[in-house]
């Protein structure tokens, strides 16, 4: 019997050959952390010959300030490796409900990641949203998108692609 925690969230890795079993299933431990709401693949950071996995919770509390969100690194076989907090935490502001592994963005060799925090407030803009770029290595910050309009929810969605500017 499992208990499930309120909007805690799952994560199921599950494998393309039949019957497809679950490989690796992990939980949320907390009420609204909302585990695995985005999740992007990356190459083996930790040398156990498996690629890794970024999963955005969005609903992540930290400190006193409910719901900052969180993006949390796991080995291919569900083992917690780290977490990157948004760098100006603020209630409500959904940070990881999009998570992307574009590439270096540094000029480096790793694989750095893109997260957003969509409803973050700027200016006092309610909504405007923001995007933050980490070096996969140390986890420091590279930088920071924001949107231009209250209520345009930038960092909504993210997605890895081509180099277009070289």
């Amino acid at each position: 019997t499992t208990t499930l925690v309120d909007r805690a969230g799952r994560l199921s890795i599950i494998s393309g050959k039949a019957p497809f079993p679950v490989l690796t299933a992990l939980l949320g431990s907390v009420p609204r952390q909302r585990m695995g709401r985005s999740t992007a693949t990356t190459p083996d950071m930790n040398g156990d010959g498996l690629p890794d996995l970024w999963i955005g919770s969005m609903g992540t509390d930290f400190g006193n300030q409910g719901e900052v969100g969180a993006i949390d690194l796991y080995s291919g076989l569900g083992v917690f490796l780290r977490r990157i907090r948004e760098p100006s935490p603020q209630s409500f502001a959904a940070f990881g409900t999009s998570v992307a592994v574009p590439g270096s963005l540094d000029g480096g060799v790793g694989m750095d990641v893109v997260a957003g925090a969509p409803v973050a407030t700027v200016s006092n803009k309610p909504g405007i949203g923001r995007v933050h770029a980490f070096d996969s290595a140390t986890s420091g910050l590279l930088w920071s998108q924001t949107g231009s309009v209250a209520g345009e929810r930038f960092g909504h969605s993210l997605a890895g692609g081509p180099d277009f500017n070289k």
